[in-house]
């Protein structure tokens, strides 16, 4: 699908999911309607976030499939953890 029909498609859902968005924040009270602002906005930013590239908490791009699979065969050993503490009841 050429990039112009696809962004065209995407365009008309969004348009149609804000009016829908719209209908129901006319519904729900302040709270839930400040906590579906909030999720938006966190939808927003990860959006922008996408588009600039920078990934997941901003991760250098490449950064996983660079590391992916590197600790392999790497031995972790727990050490003891000690005796539990026994405390006073309250």
């Amino acid at each position: 699908m050429p990039i112009a029909r696809a962004t065209a498609i995407l365009l008309v859902e969004m348009t149609a999911l804000a009016q829908q968005l719209e209908e129901v924040l006319r519904t729900v009270d302040e709270e839930t309607g400040r906590r579906v602002q909030q999720i938006v906005r966190d939808a927003l930013a990860l959006a922008e976030i996408a588009q600039e590239g920078r990934g997941a908490a901003h991760w250098p791009a490449g950064y996983f499939q660079q590391t992916a699979g590197s600790l392999v065969g790497e031995r972790f050993d727990r050490p003891a953890q000690g005796q539990i503490e026994t405390r006073e009841a309250w």
